[in-house]
């Protein structure tokens, strides 16, 4: 399910759980065109700083792909990623994605801890 709300003026918000069979279908098939769409019609805004949280990433088969296309093409875009099954998720993105990729990865956050968590 998504959620879009503003967090301050000129910075956009989007949740997406990846629990839900929704939110995968909107970035199964990440590239970057289709990425392009989807933040334009959350209004992410190049010019200005958004924030993406997914929850539950290891549900995505193609995670380090969305990933690694965020990083190298929406750099407006800051991702924080969640995931019950943390430890499995970072052993296998850790050869994936670029050595200079930041991210993080809440343990057991969920949508909750999210919202503690800003």
């Amino acid at each position: 399910m998504l959620h879009d709300e503003r967090f301050e003026q000129n910075e956009s918000t989007a949740i997406y759980s990846l629990d839900d069979p929704t939110s995968q279908a909107i970035l199964r098939e990440p590239f970057t065109a289709r990425l392009e769409h989807i933040f334009s019609e959350l209004g992410f805004d190049p010019g200005q700083r958004s924030y993406l949280f997914l929850d539950e990433v290891h549900l995505l088969h193609h995670i380090d792909r969305l990933l690694k296309l965020i990083f190298d093409h929406f750099s407006h875009v800051k991702v924080v990623a969640t995931s019950s099954s943390s430890l499995l998720l970072l052993q296998g993105l850790t050869d994936r994605l670029k050595p200079d990729a930041s991210h993080a990865i809440l343990n057991g956050s969920g949508q909750g801890g999210f919202l503690s968590w800003l």
